[in-house]
């Protein structure tokens, strides 16, 4: 698959943070809250270690394809082989020409949403994209340790729980305000969008907790 000579690619530190933290800080809060009542010591350990890595590689993979792109550099044309496909399918000659004219059209808007919202569109470049993958794995390790660091702390999962929750929601706080400076929203609009998503992951954590059969 060919590389998109220019796309929207991560603008930096700051997308790889919005990007990578909050994951974190959500997975493994959901994660040791469903298990922590369910599971031996050791095996909550292990199993929290691995999703914690293996995640944080899955979240630093999917940033750097996302920066890579994709497409064959006619995204606004029809290639020769699309059109023999069309062909093949008994297609008429105008029927085609009309596909290709929409293609055209849909990429004129894009270019003029992507002018009109200020966004900027960068070559590909291999040392940026995989820095921008470690940073948001890097995010992501950071979000999710926070919610985990209780039960590494103590062995006592249900104080471990309740410090875990006060954590979450002492981290949303501080990450919507970060969150709204770097985006430049209003930070009660983020701050309560965050907070809703938090409950909404703290209840549904608790009831599958609640009702698993192991």
């Amino acid at each position: 698959m060919a590389i998109r000579k220019h796309a929207v690619r991560s603008t930096g530190w700051k997308t790889d943070l919005l990007v990578g933290f909050p994951d974190g800080l959500f997975l493994l809060y959901f994660t040791t809250q469903t298990l922590h009542n369910h599971l031996n010591i050791q095996r909550f350990y292990d199993i929290h270690l691995w999703v914690w890595l293996i995640f944080a590689l899955l979240v630093g993979l999917s940033s750097f394809f996302s920066n890579r792109g994709a497409g064959d550099g006619h995204d606004d044309t029809m290639t020769d082989a699309e059109r023999h496909k069309l062909r093949k399918l008994e297609i008429s000659e105008q029927t085609i020409g009309d596909i290709q004219q929409g293609m055209a059209d849909d990429a004129q808007k894009w270019e003029k949403t992507l002018e009109q919202e200020k966004v900027q569109q960068v070559p590909f470049f291999w040392g940026a994209a995989v820095r921008s993958a470690i940073a948001t794995a890097f995010s992501f390790l950071l979000g999710g340790y926070l919610p985990l660091w209780p039960y590494l702390a103590t062995e006592n999962f249900t104080d471990a729980a309740r410090q875990s929750t006060y954590i979450l929601f002492l981290a949303v706080i501080v990450f919507s305000f970060i969150k709204s400076r770097l985006t430049q929203q209003k930070p009660v609009p983020v701050l309560v969008r965050t907070m809703l998503t938090a409950t909404g992951i703290m209840l549904g954590s608790w009831l599958i907790g609640h009702f698993l059969p192991f």
